[in-house]
């Protein structure tokens, strides 16, 4: 998944992890998620996510990058992944793609 963060804005996304159906959330109790914002893979460290559990019986949670994180990147296109470690130490990717960051024009 590709998406935009805009300079002086938080980012917050909600999500599910969901079964191969595509419907039913997975239960994600005892794991735990990550996601970071790399140039590429290996590279220097740019940011790293926080994640709320909205309902983590069902896999629903919210992604959050605070204000000073987004700020903290430079502008340009970046990469990011989203790994959940289940309870027993499994890593699942659930997604990964481009972050592009960019001013804001109009400030807050």
């Amino acid at each position: 998944m590709n998406f935009t963060l805009k300079h002086g804005r938080v980012f917050r996304r909600r999500r599910q992890y969901l079964e191969s159906d595509g419907v039913t959330g997975i239960d994600c109790t005892g794991g735990i998620l990550a996601a970071e914002v790399r140039p590429e893979p290996g590279g220097t460290l740019l940011a790293t996510f926080t994640f709320e559990w909205v309902d983590i019986t069902i896999g629903l949670f919210d992604q959050v990058l605070a204000v000073a994180a987004v700020d903290a990147i430079p502008d340009g296109v970046f990469r990011h992944d989203l790994v959940f470690t289940d309870a027993l130490g499994e890593p699942h990717n659930l997604e990964e793609g481009t972050i592009t960051k960019t001013g804001s024009i109009t400030e807050p």
